[in-house]
């Protein structure tokens, strides 16, 4: 693992805006429970490729995976504000929210969701 993320920044030094490069690094890292740096290598991404939807979802998974959800929705919002319109961050945001119990925003979020992104339902 520690040779593939060798290889990883190697390549992000020459195809800094390549997403999936950014992906599998923080991936790495998360795998090797280094959670602060994969934190950091996907907050890093989310400035450099802000349209990668992928890298919005897995930062907020990783939040969620140490049981941060505060923070989870925080990303999603940031992902949906600089990606409107786009159905996948607002499923992201009604997932987080149900998964957490809190049902009554999860159906305020997803209607939102149907009025912000009417042909995805």
């Amino acid at each position: 693992i520690k040779e593939a993320h060798g290889l990883v920044q190697d390549g992000l030094k020459q195809f800094n805006d390549s997403d999936k490069l950014w992906m599998m690094k923080g991936q790495l890292e998360h795998s090797m429970g280094r959670i602060d740096e994969a934190r950091s290598t996907y907050t890093e991404a989310t400035k450099i490729c802000p349209s990668s939807i992928p890298l919005w979802t897995l930062l907020a998974d990783l939040e969620l995976s140490v049981k941060n959800t505060t923070k989870a929705r925080s990303v999603i919002e940031k992902g949906r504000l600089r990606n409107p319109k786009n159905p996948e961050l607002w499923l992201k945001s009604v997932r987080i929210e149900v998964n957490a119990g809190m049902d009554d925003i999860a159906k305020a979020v997803l209607a939102r969701a149907l009025q912000e992104c009417p042909n995805a339902g």
